[in-house]
This record gives structure tokens, C-alpha cells and sequence, in this order.
């Protein structure tokens, strides 16, 4: 494969960081058979590695970093939907569902529409 090799030789150039983007067979956007490639990228590239994909909880945020194979987890769709994430997290609430239609959009709907968890709880 290529993806270990190129994690190796951006190690050796010294970029900052490294994110991952992995699906896998029961991906919410994009599945693959696949197997993960982080262990063996983590071997190769010793700089903050930052994983991504349907990460949708503190525990399992929190089990990929003690494991390892992280130093970091990126919430991208889950942030979109729940701007107050880190307090929902913290406090173990549930999360707003993401609406596809308005990711990344160009008005407002999708941004200022979902409810905060202080809205959801008054």
C-alpha cells in the first residue's frame, strides 16, 4: 500500500500533523472492507496523528486515544449538527442527528438552526 510509505516520508519532512480519514464496513458516510491503516501509520509517523470518522462519543474518542493509535479525534458532521459538542460530550447528552442537505451550505440553515442543549433542556 501507499498510505504507510507517504505517512513515513511526511514524518520525515516534519509536517505538524496528520489526519486520518477511516470508514469502515458500517461507515454513516462512506464504507469500506478495508482495513484501518492508523496502527501501521502510527508505527511510521511519530507527530500528533488526529482520527476522523464516525466518531460519534466521548468513550469512543477517549478508547482510540488511550489505545494509542491517535493523539486526537476530529468531529466533523457531529460538530456541524451539535455546536455546543464539547459540552454535550462532557455531560454524556444526546446528540443532534445531522441533516446532509445543509452541510457546508450557503445560508444560514445549518449553522443557526440546530438546537443547543440549553435550548434543549429549558
Amino acid at each position: 500500500g501507499v498510505f504507510v510509505p507517504a505517512a513515513k516520508a511526511l514524518a520525515e519532512i516534519g509536517i505538524a500533523f496528520l489526519e486520518l480519514r477511516e470508514p469502515g464496513p458500517d461507515g454513516t458516510f462512506g464504507r469500506t472492507d478495508v482495513p484501518r491503516q492508523s496502527p501501521a501509520i502510527r508505527e511510521v509517523f511519530t507527530n500528533p496523528l488526529v482520527l476522523n470518522s464516525d466518531y460519534l462519543s466521548a468513550e469512543q474518542a477517549q478508547a482510540a486515544i488511550d489505545s494509542g493509535v491517535a493523539d486526537a479525534i476530529a468531529f466533523g458532521r457531529t460538530f456541524l449538527a451539535n455546536p455546543d459538542l464539547p459540552a454535550r460530550l462532557k455531560a454524556g447528552a444526546p446528540l443532534n442527528p445531522d441533516v446532509m442537505a445543509t452541510w457546508y451550505s450557503q445560508g444560514a440553515e445549518g449553522y443557526t438552526d440546530y438546537p443547543s442543549l440549553e435550548a434543549a433542556t429549558a
